[in-house]
């Protein structure tokens, strides 16, 4: 049985990215795929000790000690998922994001501004992205982890900006460059992005790639 990770913490968020359309116009093929998403999720998350906390519909939730334990989960993931023939002719893209911190425990789940800010900076990727907040970088600097710098970006609800990074999985440059794009809202863009509330908003970055703000 794994341990729930106690004090600060390490945690990956997770969802399908289009889900509600797939669901629409591909139900049976979706009943198969998310189980077998599901399994790939608890595998990945399972394999490096993590503890799974929360899911609801196609989203995850995991908590991990170790910062490296939650990046090595989501690329393995990452990996698998994308490598996957599918049913139907669809394809599920996950979007995942990873925070550190501590969170208030209670009952066996976690609560407050770390799990809040977790769930914005997943909310901000592509489907087939993992991104990292600052502080999970400054944690993981020395190990080895490839992260490439997005720069500072707005998310919803969340008061100043937060420092983005991707993680690099091999895949991602072996078989898609979409997955690749980067999140990109940049504080000199703070009132272009209050005007927009409501839009998903794109625009370029120095590693010339996309953004996403889903607010």
């Amino acid at each position: 049985m794994v341990d729930r990770p106690s004090g600060t913490a390490s945690f990956l968020f997770t969802d399908v990215e289009g889900s509600t359309r797939l669901w629409q116009t591909h139900p049976e093929a979706m009943t198969e795929a998310l189980a077998r998403h599901d399994a790939i999720l608890r595998a990945a998350i399972n394999d490096v000790g993590g503890y799974v906390f929360s899911t609801a519909g196609d989203a995850f939730a995991a908590a991990f000690a170790r910062a490296g334990a939650a990046v090595q989960a989501a690329t393995a993931a990452q990996r698998t998922l994308q490598a996957e023939q599918w049913p139907g002719g669809i394809s599920l893209r996950v979007r995942m994001g990873i925070h550190t911190g501590e969170a208030v425990e209670r009952d066996g789940d976690y609560f407050g501004p770390t799990l809040n800010r977790g769930a914005r900076v997943m909310s901000a990727a592509h489907g087939g992205q993992v991104l990292v907040t600052g502080t999970t970088a400054r944690v993981l600097d020395g190990s080895g982890i490839a992260l490439v710098d997005l720069g500072e970006h707005l998310l919803r609800d969340i008061d100043g900006a937060e420092q983005l990074f991707r993680s690099e999985p091999k895949v991602c440059r072996q078989r898609s460059r979409r997955c690749g794009r980067s999140v990109r809202q940049r504080v000199r863009s703070r009132r272009s992005v209050q005007a927009s509330w409501g839009a998903t908003t794109r625009s370029r970055g120095r590693e010339g790639c996309s953004v996403r703000a889903v607010w």
